[in-house]
């Protein structure tokens, strides 16, 4: 009985495992508070009874906790109202912004949505993968830009008003451009990064250029 409840005490780092060392370390303590017998064949069996009572004890304990636990933080529906309930308080006594959160309510009363949201969860990894790759294929077009091309993506800058002797009125002339989009590796692909956010593709970029 001890190997056990010591094997359950040494159970993993994470919050289940902390969860079952609490539990396991409460019957431990009642098992090494268990008063010694006398001896015979009726203090072991009296023993053994304590022994088996304390087992049950720690399968009760470890079953109550671990159900709660996974309802309030594993549990999608459960952590949802747990995040439900902090966030009324949050919008009751710091910030009526905070009731925003409770327009996600929508996601739960929706099948629909709740089939969409269940297939970005589901395929997240290979979003994210492939999120990865654009950001990859992006940070290699702002190289070439930024080492060939960066004389070619001027930020004009807003037109001055210059004296013109032969009407004698001011009119706006336009200047050199106060800043470029390529200055830096870092300010090249954030202005890619923009023009594939904005633009639906090379077509529609080829289209209405952003530059030039």
């Amino acid at each position: 009985m001890q190997v056990l409840v010591q094997f359950l005490l040494g159970k993993g780092a994470s919050s289940v495992g902390l969860a079952r060392r609490i539990a396991a370390g409460r019957a431990l303590k009642k098992l090494n508070d268990l008063p010694e017998g006398e001896g015979g064949s009726g203090g072991e069996e009296e023993k053994l009874n304590k022994k088996r009572k304390v087992g049950k004890e720690i399968g009760k304990a470890l079953n109550t906790s671990m159900a709660w636990f996974r309802f309030f933080t594993v549990e999608s529906l459960g952590l949802y109202y747990t995040l439900y309930v902090i966030f009324t308080f949050l919008g009751v006594f710091v910030s009526d912004y905070f009731y925003a959160f409770h327009l996600f309510d929508i996601c739960i009363r929706s099948e629909t949505l709740i089939n969409v949201l269940r297939s970005i969860t589901k395929n997240g990894k290979a979003l994210l993968l492939t999120t990865l790759l654009g950001a990859v294929v992006l940070y290699i077009y702002a190289i070439i830009s930024f080492t060939f091309y960066k004389d070619r993506y001027p930020l004009m800058g807003p037109p001055v008003l210059t004296y013109r002797d032969e009407n004698g009125s001011f009119v706006p002339d336009q200047i050199e451009p106060e800043f470029w989009a390529c200055e830096s590796l870092f300010t090249c692909f954030m202005t890619h990064l923009a023009i594939v956010l904005r633009n639906g593709g090379i077509a529609t970029a080829e289209e209405e250029p952003c530059f030039g």
